[in-house]
């Protein structure tokens, strides 16, 4: 029962989840944008690529086949995040420009964070994602990415043989998304290379992320194929997220990389 979910131990006892003055820790409440900023602050506290010498180049998995060299900078700020906001310093200090395709622009294409946002599950693998793209996103094959998409009822897996098929799949996607549609849909192209297929911007990153998440047991399908990939993710299914990420750090034996707490390791059971 959700009533009665405890927190690890180790994520309380070092200040990492921390509950609410009424000495609650109300798990089934949603998390926001700002508080997984937070959070994951607290616990990986030497991650602050907004902080780093800029440029920055890093090598990223365009698809399957393919690898870039990707340049960021850093982000000089949200319009929507002031100095005397609460989660203002974590926000600052985390996001690189890496991280820009994840957020919106207002009218006057400045940057927008959107703190209170309440985060959907696949939004905070998304995130976990860039954070940790070396540990939480292994190369995978295009028949990987097929075999294990397929079998999700709510992810559609569809790939379109020309741009004119390309170009109506998009258009049935935003409709489906006007609706309020909760599936999740992922349009590859085929047509430029007949030997692979290619998700363009979004696509491939995302496929990527939910099948390497779904393997490695972060955010999984349920045993009838529904992964919920834009339902809301609870403060207990957050918490269990980010310790299984922290064991797999440890594992790589790079947590003091990103981390000052001490005897991490010690808690690998």
């Amino acid at each position: 029962m959700v009533g009665l979910w405890k927190p690890s131990n180790f994520m309380t006892d070092r200040g990492v989840l921390k509950g609410y003055p009424d000495g609650t820790f109300k798990p089934e409440n949603s998390v926001t944008k700002a508080e997984f900023t937070v959070i994951v602050a607290r616990l990986f506290d030497k991650y602050r690529s907004n902080t780093l010498p800029e440029p920055r180049y890093v090598r990223k998995q365009i698809d399957a086949n393919q690898l870039t060299e990707a340049k960021y900078t850093n982000i000089k700020g949200f319009v929507d995040v002031t100095n005397t906001y609460w989660a203002y310093k974590e926000i600052s200090e985390l996001y690189d420009s890496q991280f820009e395709y994840k957020f919106t622009f207002n009218g006057n294409y400045e940057l927008l964070f959107e703190p209170e946002h309440q985060l959907t599950r696949l939004e905070t693998a998304g995130l976990f994602a860039i954070c940790f793209d070396q540990f939480l996103n292994p190369d995978v094959t295009d028949k990987q990415l097929q075999e294990t998409l397929t079998k999700m009822k709510d992810v559609i897996f569809r790939i379109a043989k020309t741009p004119t098929e390309f170009s109506d799949m998009w258009k049935e996607q935003e409709e489906a998304e006007q609706r309020g549609d909760k599936t999740q849909h992922l349009i590859f192209a085929q047509f430029r290379n007949q030997d692979r297929i290619n998700g363009g911007d979004t696509a491939y990153p995302l496929a990527q992320t939910i099948v390497n998440f779904h393997n490695q047991g972060f955010i999984t399908a349920d045993a009838s194929g529904m992964l919920y990939p834009k339902g809301s993710l609870s403060r207990a299914q957050f918490s269990t997220i980010l310790y299984r990420i922290h064991k797999l750090v440890v594992s790589k034996k790079v947590f003091t990389k990103y981390s000052s707490i001490v005897s991490a390791a010690s808690h690998m059971k």
